[in-house]
């Protein structure tokens, strides 16, 4: 042809003949076809795969578009949404995909890949899991068309000609195999059919049509409201389908807990860095070999111990935006909108978990995005500290004052209950203070009630000391009691000096449901309040949110400002480093904001409310078999604490051997993961599912693990005591 290049040969005749046979080619694959074909244009010389370049690849591939693109043919790439790797292949340019299948399918049969196609963009892709693959279980339960399709109008009803009557098994298969072998779908070995690279180039156009909309929407509203399906790359314009898929999708059949030894890492990397910057797809694929054996995997729904760390692609967005825009924010200047974003969506957060309104950025209150509630911990508990030395010396001037406060120093002591996390603890011996603990009680399902703090209160200054500071727990660690606020708010009054904080860093997210909302009643009397979006809330980690009565205590505490940080709008507006003990901090409002955008107050609520019951569900499992386990306490915001059993006629004391035994042999195994803690001198497991990914399934099978061990230790157990 007249207005082919002159300089298209032979060579890249051979080259697009290679790539006509393939479908689609990688760099890696079209080096050694290159090479062959170098090494026959010169007879003198044999050219290997590496002498190859991706100049001279990119050159061929310009050339046989120049000589195909009069025939509406492309050759165009795309990355691979399993590996990223960029894959090139022959697209047709105009022609109607669809009609191109009809060539070769019949019209219940396009009817059939017309269904599969939905359930891929629409039935498997929501706002909450965007999930654009099909299972082949799934494929076969489109074999046959609904009565109703859901997008009859969309899609133009059954596809004429049909019969209407679907396919049988065998018919269905065939066309799956016959998808994947034509390179139109891709099946990975967990049985996850998608469309391959090649097909989304080809079929970009009736994807976004079909499954975003057109421009032409008759109601302006809806289109504004409505999903896009189809996800672009603005930077690449490249459809993303899949993200981490290949991770999230069977992250259930990996191992929930890493089995590595320590030190495994140091055997596989080398000593030191590359000298020269190395290609991200050899970067990447380390991510899987060395990095993934020693990852516990806290997003599987086989992860049932400690408490959940949510992650999901708002959250994993807004991470990706706030990196990308990083900024040290230690002032609002930095970047007003990381410090304005932060003060809107704790307001809307603390409006959404029903606080108290002194707990608002419109009063002497507000909100602010701690890295976790141990951090949360300590930074009140200094602004404790430092209010209750001043309210003890505020009469006092100099070296007077100085020597008062050090002498009250040694005094104070931070109380927390015997259930209290260990944060409390630790913000003891960070702030130089002393600790103690106010018992609980089985009978009050170890909850702290009011008589026991007072007592505790009393005892101190009794022996000398001056309590200052005290944890109040919405959700303990071990079985998620809640201590009785009421009381603890009555007491209080007596004891005006004590800033009581209330941590609910995991159970507080349960907060955003009405049914919980008498929990907050008594909060106005407390100083602050802290909770974890980052637990049980649908944000990656971290994001843990603080709320205090009066910010002035906290910056009284934490204010230091040099020259160098000084700017025109200081003392007018809020700079969260006087909130916080680092001075840097990220955007971490961004993800919040996604998730909240993403979600809606009603998303959030579905949320938490379906892990509830889920976690009655379990629960009656566990109390279906009285013989093999005791439930210590009443199950709580999703939580199960259990206790194995004695067979007789061994004694009760061997109760918490065998569950010891019972929780060791489950996590060695690896099938799940669980955590156990001594309530009350009782050894429990801990049985907690609340991740997104959980589902009533994974729950059953985590019981009928349970009873396999219990009858398995006890059984053994047995046979020991008749040994003896």
């Amino acid at each position: 042809m007249e207005d082919i290049d002159t300089r298209y040969n032979d060579s890249n005749r051979a080259f697009l003949q290679a790539f006509l046979a393939r479908g689609t080619l990688t760099i890696k694959e079209a080096k050694p076809v290159l090479a062959a074909i170098f090494s026959t244009a010169t007879d003198d010389e044999e050219t290997s795969a590496e002498d190859v370049t991706e100049d001279d690849f990119h050159s061929y591939v310009n050339a046989a578009n120049n000589a195909i693109s009069p025939f509406d043919f492309a050759i165009r790439s795309t990355l691979s949404q399993h590996d990223r790797t960029r894959i090139y292949a022959l697209v047709n340019t105009t022609s109607d995909p669809l009609t191109q299948l009809a060539t070769t399918y019949t019209a219940d049969e396009i009817s059939y890949i017309k269904r599969l196609l939905d359930a891929m963009f629409e039935t498997y892709n929501s706002q909450r899991q965007e999930v654009m693959a099909i299972q082949s279980t799934a494929a076969a339960r489109l074999l046959k068309p609904p009565t109703e399709r859901a997008h009859e109008t969309q899609n133009g009803g059954a596809t004429q000609g049909s019969s209407g009557q679907g396919l049988t098994g065998m018919a269905g298969e065939r066309v799956l195999k016959d998808l994947v072998q034509q390179g139109w779908f891709e099946k990975s070995q967990a049985g996850f059919y998608t469309l391959s690279p090649r097909a989304l180039m080809e079929l970009k156009y009736y994807l976004l049509t079909t499954y975003n909309g057109g421009e032409d929407d008759e109601d302006q509203e809806e289109a504004e409201e409505r999903q896009d399906k189809v996800k672009l790359c603005m930077a690449c314009k490249e459809i993303v389908t899949i993200v981490i898929i290949n991770y999230y999708d069977t992250i259930e059949d990996r191992r929930v807990v890493s089995a590595v030894e320590p030190g495994y890492l140091k055997k596989l990397l080398p000593d030191g860095p590359p000298a020269e910057g190395e290609k991200w797809e050899d970067i990447q694929k380390d991510i899987e070999t060395k990095i993934m054996p020693g990852l516990t995997h806290w997003q599987s729904p086989n992860f049932m111990a400690f408490f959940p760390a949510s992650s999901t692609y708002p959250g994993m967005l807004g991470e990706l935006y706030s990196s990308a825009f990083t900024a040290a924010a230690f002032n609002w200047l930095c970047s007003p909108a990381i410090t304005e974003l932060e003060t809107i969506v704790l307001d809307w957060l603390a409006e959404l978990l029903h606080l108290p309104e002194c707990y608002l950025s419109s009063g002497l209150g507000g909100g602010v995005i701690q890295g976790s509630a141990s951090e949360a911990i300590v930074t009140v508990m200094v602004a404790a500290r430092d209010r209750y030395l001043r309210d003890c010396t505020w009469h006092l001037e100099g070296q007077a004052r100085e020597e008062a406060i050090a002498a009250k120093r040694g005094k104070l002591v931070a109380l927390g209950s015997e259930m209290a996390h260990s944060s409390t603890q630790k913000a003891a011996l960070i702030t130089g203070v002393r600790f103690r603990t106010i018992p609980t009680s089985a009978t009050d399902d170890f909850a702290m009630r009011g008589e026991s703090l007072r007592r505790e209160l009393e005892k101190c200054w009794q022996d000398g000391l001056e309590p200052f500071y005290l944890t109040a727990t919405l959700g303990t660690t071990a079985t998620c009691a809640v201590d009785n606020f009421a009381e603890i708010a009555n007491v209080l009054t007596g004891f005006p000096q004590v800033w009581c904080h209330v941590d609910a860093a995991y159970a507080g997210a349960a907060l955003v449901c009405e049914e919980y909302w008498h929990l907050t009643e008594h909060f106005a009397a407390f100083d602050s309040f802290d909770m974890n979006m980052h637990k049980w809330l649908l944000t990656n980690f971290d994001a843990s949110c603080l709320y205090v009565k009066n910010r002035n205590h906290l910056i009284s505490a934490l204010s230091i400002t040099p020259s160098y940080l000084k700017t025109d709008f200081s003392g007018i507006v809020t700079d969260y480093r006087d909130w916080q003990i680092p001075l840097g901090r990220r955007f971490r409002a961004l993800k919040i904001w996604f998730v909240m955008r993403t979600y809606g107050v009603s998303g959030l609520k579905a949320h938490i409310r379906s892990h509830v019951v889920l976690g009655e569900i379990f629960a009656g499992l566990i109390r279906s078999r009285p013989d093999l386990f005791t439930v210590l306490t009443k199950p709580a915001f999703a939580l199960t604490a259990l206790n194995i059993v004695s067979p007789p006629p061994s004694p009760a004391s061997s109760a918490n051997h065998l569950t010891k035994k019972a929780y060791e042999t489950i996590n060695a195994r690896g099938e799940i993961f669980l955590t156990s803690g001594v309530v009350g001198g009782i050894y429990a497991i801990r049985v907690v599912s609340a991740n997104p990914k959980t589902e009533e399934k994974y729950l059953r099978r985590a019981f009928d693990i349970l009873v396999a061990v219990a009858e398995e230790v006890r059984a053994t157990e047995g046979r020991e005591g008749k040994d003896e």
